[in-house]
């Protein structure tokens, strides 16, 4: 039986980076990784080996903008995919980042099982408290993300937080003045990971009987915009019931 192989699709961006980045040769088909969740962005080998990730920008400004967020949470010592580099093309400026291998998110685990025990609460409870003491390490270091979805909520193989996306995210906010922001990624990781198909296992957001109104006030409240004080631990604990809850209504009793 013939098998029938993919045709490589090389973009312009491909190309281009072909030529401006030293010993770049691009990967033409669809890689499953979470760094390439964004529009145009692709992998590719280098010689010797090493794989990065790049993400072409058509505003210079941004691509260094994002450059120069990265190096400062870098320094801070918050765990994110190294930069390789920046590069000037004719057709874009292109962000080049080493890829980080076993990297996934909380956005994609696969709820679209059919099962009957607790297995799959007792797989999400892990990256629940992942996502959120990771985030809560960025804030204690004066960074907001900005962008905090479950598609940004990243973990390594050894289920390590990893911050990935950061362009916009806001280095150096002090704890006095930052805390709209800090909830506001708070808000943002709960909407798409409690609310969203990655727990009701369906659109729109709200469905009754998926979510009860007691858990969700539970979780707005704990991530007040007009507070000054953001709890954690209450936050885990906001998302770990929602989690339980919406599963019951899925399935089975866990």
């Amino acid at each position: 039986m013939k098998t029938l192989t993919k045709t490589p699709e090389y973009s312009h961006h491909m190309l281009e980076a072909k030529t401006v980045i030293p010993g770049f040769r691009p990967n033409p088909y669809w890689t499953p990784d979470p760094l390439i969740s964004g529009h145009g962005v692709f992998s590719g080998i280098l010689t010797g080996g090493n794989e990065i990730i790049v993400k072409p920008h058509t505003v210079t400004r941004r691509a260094y903008n994002e450059a120069g967020r990265i190096n400062s949470v870098v320094k801070l010592g918050i765990n994110t995919p190294n930069l390789h580099g920046v590069y000037l093309g004719n057709y874009a400026t292109y962000l080049a980042v080493d890829r980080y291998r076993g990297l996934q998110t909380v956005g994609q685990l696969n709820l679209d099982v059919d099962i009957a025990d607790r297995s799959l609460y007792r797989s999400i409870k892990p990256a629940i408290s992942t996502a959120v003491n990771g985030i809560a390490g960025m804030h204690l270091k004066g960074v907001v993300h900005g962008d905090f979805q479950a598609k940004n909520a990243a973990f390594g193989p050894e289920n390590e937080f990893v911050a990935i996306d950061l362009e916009k995210s806001q280095p150096n906010v002090s704890l006095e003045n930052g805390h709209k922001g800090r909830a506001n990624d708070l808000y943002l990781l709960g909407a798409s990971l409690l609310l969203s198909r990655l727990i009701s296992g369906r659109k729109p957001l709200y469905r009754a009987g998926f979510v009860s109104a007691h858990v969700l006030g539970e979780y707005t409240e704990s991530v007040n915009q007009e507070s000054d004080f953001v709890d954690y631990e209450k936050i885990t604990d906001a998302f770990e019931k929602v989690a339980k809850t919406s599963l019951k209504a899925r399935f089975s009793k866990l």
